[in-house]
């Protein structure tokens, strides 16, 4: 599948997936985590540093664990995997557009706020 056709995807079904008041609040924190440890990655193999690529594979390793948590408190899961090569598609795409798309679109926090709502 395309990269077009996975966002499509992504898109369409994200508020499903992301409603429970815990996860949205751990992607909120865990998705920038995560960004920040990949591009950390980048630099750290540019500048062949050993403990700087480790360091930043552990924080990308804990903040996608983090969020491997967060889904577990969902009604309904994600889509599973269908290859390794459509995980990391997927993975990257909902952690550097995606989740971004959804934050600034207003997603993220009308979905906080509605499912915080029906808790109370």
């Amino acid at each position: 599948m395309m990269l077009s056709g996975i966002l499509g995807r992504q898109w369409n079904g994200y508020s499903e997936v992301h409603s429970s008041p815990l996860n949205m609040i751990i992607h909120i924190v865990s998705v920038p985590v995560f960004v920040l440890g990949t591009l950390s990655l980048f630099v750290s193999l540019i500048e062949l540093s050993p403990i700087g690529m480790l360091i930043s594979i552990l924080v990308v390793v804990i903040a996608f664990g983090a969020q491997g948590f967060g889904h577990s408190k969902e009604r309904i899961s994600p889509e599973s995997f269908a290859t390794p090569g459509q995980a990391i598609v997927r993975i990257l795409s909902e952690q550097f557009i995606t989740f971004p798309r959804y934050v600034l679109s207003g997603g993220w926090y009308a979905t906080y706020q509605s499912s915080a709502a029906q808790r109370r």
